[in-house]
C-alpha cells in the first residue's frame, strides 16, 4: 500500500509539472493568470499547513506526530516547498544540481546527487558526455566551482559514470571462460566496444578500456592483487569497485557482463 501511495504522490508531481510547461504556449495574459492562481493556491496551502503544525506543536504529543510524519517523503516534500522545514546539506546541494542540470544537457547529458561524503560530492553522470574525458573533466570541474559558491566546504566531486544503453543494444559473446588468467588484463576490443577483463580472486571484473584521468588505455596497466595501475601516469585502481586511490572522484566504468555456456557474454 506505501509503495502504491509514493508512485500516486510522484505520478501527481510529474503531471503537475506537465500541466505547468503545457501552459508555455499560451500568450501573457493567460500565463500570468495561471501564475497568480498557482500563487494563490499555494499560499492558501501554507497558511493551513503552518496552521496545523503550530497546533501540533502545541499538543504534549505534537511534536512527536511531527517527526513521524517528516520522514514520510510525500510530507516531507510538502513541508520543504512551504517553507516549514529547512533543507538539510545534501538535500541543498541537489537542488544546486538541479540548477546546472540544464547546463549538463546542454553537453547531450544528464546528473543526478548521489551522496555527501565528507567533503565529497557523489553524483552520476549520463548521457553522450560520459566516456568523452574533456567533457567530463570540463563539466566536473565546473559543477565543483558552482557548488564550492554556497558550500565552500566541498572540495572534491565523484563522478560515477552510467552510459546510457543503446536502444539496440544485444547480448555479444566475447571469450571462453577459462581464457582469463588471474593476475592478467585481458582485452577484448571490436567495432561495438573496447573493454577489459580481469579475473580476481574467483570474481571476474570488466570495464571499459579508458583510463577516466585522460581516456587513455589501460590494457597494458600493472596489476598487483586488487589494484590496476594505469601505464600512463600511474593512475590506481580498484579492480573489484572501479574506484580510484590516486584522485578519489575518478572511477572506472563499468561494463555488464554475465557468463553463459562457459563463455563470457557482455550488454552493448
Amino acid at each position: 500500500m506505501e509503495s502504491k501511495s509514493k508512485i500516486s504522490f510522484e505520478k501527481i508531481a510529474e503531471e503537475i509539472d506537465n500541466l505547468i510547461d503545457s501552459f508555455k504556449e499560451e500568450d501573457e495574459s493567460v500565463k500570468e493568470r495561471i501564475k497568480k492562481l498557482i500563487e494563490l493556491i499555494e499560499e492558501f496551502n501554507r497558511i493551513g499547513i503552518k496552521k496545523i503544525v503550530k497546533l501540533l506543536k502545541e499538543h504534549p504529543e505534537g511534536k512527536t506526530i511531527l517527526m513521524t510524519l517528516v520522514k514520510e517523503p510525500e510530507v516531507y516534500a510538502l513541508f520543504l516547498k512551504h517553507g516549514i522545514i529547512k533543507p538539510n546539506v545534501k538535500t541543498q546541494i541537489a537542488m544546486v544540481l538541479e540548477k546546472v542540470r540544464p547546463y549538463v544537457k546542454s553537453h547531450g547529458g544528464d546528473i543526478e546527487f548521489v551522496d555527501l561524503q565528507g567533503d565529497t560530492v557523489i553524483v552520476k553522470m549520463y548521457g553522450s558526455c560520459v566516456g568523452c574525458s574533456q567533457i567530463e573533466t570540463t563539466l566536473r570541474e565546473g559543477i565543483l566551482e558552482i557548488i564550492k559558491q554556497k558550500f565552500p566546504q566541498i572540495n572534491n566531486i565523484r563522478v560515477i559514470p552510467v552510459r546510457v544503453k543503446n536502444k539496440n543494444g544485444k547480448e555479444k559473446r566475447i571469450i571462453p571462460l577459462d581464457t582469463l588468467k588471474e593476475g592478467e588484463v585481458f582485452n577484448y576490443k571490436d567495432e561495438d566496444i573496447d573493454i577489459i577483463l580481469i579475473q580476481y580472486n574467483g570474481g571476474i571484473y570488466a570495464y571499459y578500456n579508458a583510463c577516466p584521468h585522460q581516456g587513455l588505455s589501460l590494457k597494458n596497466g600493472d596489476l598487483s592483487g586488487e589494484v590496476l595501475t594505469c601505464p600512463w601516469h600511474g593512475f590506481k585502481y580498484l579492480v573489484t569497485s572501479g574506484e580510484c586511490l590516486t584522485v578519489n572522484y575518478l572511477q572506472l566504468e563499468p561494463v555488464e557482463i554475465f557468463v553463459k555456456d562457459n563463455w563470457i557474454w557482455a550488454r552493448v
